[in-house]
């Protein structure tokens, strides 16, 4: 995978390989169930932040008023990146091209971070140095989530 690149017309695309497409189809496909979790789970607790860290009753009036609504678009972003993967001519061994327009671009974005933030949160990863519990493979995921989030940042500031 080289990360995602800016194309003329506008668009970000990148190269998965059928292994990096599937795990991230899966991923996304999991995302909803997380989500459905509840604020008990500490991977929704990390998606949903207190939005007054000094005010527990303003954060909960805050939460009881936005919570629903971020989730649901956390879901309609899964749902859509899910989607694009969907749509993937997967016959190629080598790697197959996902192409994202301005709409797409957005959702992608936040549902790579959420993701990250799950899996961040499954690691015990509170800073950037952290390093988490001792799951080679879960940290693996997390730093390729975190690559193809960075690159994806890139290909969006890159002119077109």
């Amino acid at each position: 995978m080289i990360g995602f690149e800016r194309m003329p017309d506008g668009r970000v695309a990148v190269e998965l390989a059928r292994e990096e497409r599937d795990l991230l189809a899966q991923l996304v496909g999991q995302l909803p169930t997380v989500l459905d979790g509840g604020r008990d789970d500490p991977a929704v607790a990390r998606l949903l932040p207190d939005a007054h860290r000094d005010d527990a009753p303003a954060s909960e009036e805050f939460r009881e008023l936005t919570g629903r609504s971020l989730l649901d678009g956390k879901r309609a972003d899964a749902v859509r990146v899910g989607a694009a993967l969907a749509r993937v001519d997967d016959t190629a061994d080598d790697g197959a091209r996902v192409e994202l327009d301005d709409g797409l671009v957005l959702s992608w974005l936040r549902t790579l971070t959420d993701l990250r933030l799950v899996v961040a949160s499954r690691l015990g990863i509170e800073h950037d140095d952290d390093p988490g519990a001792p799951d080679e493979g879960m940290r693996m995921v997390y730093d390729w989530l975190g690559y193809l989030q960075e690159s994806l940042l890139h290909a969006i500031d890159e002119p077109a």
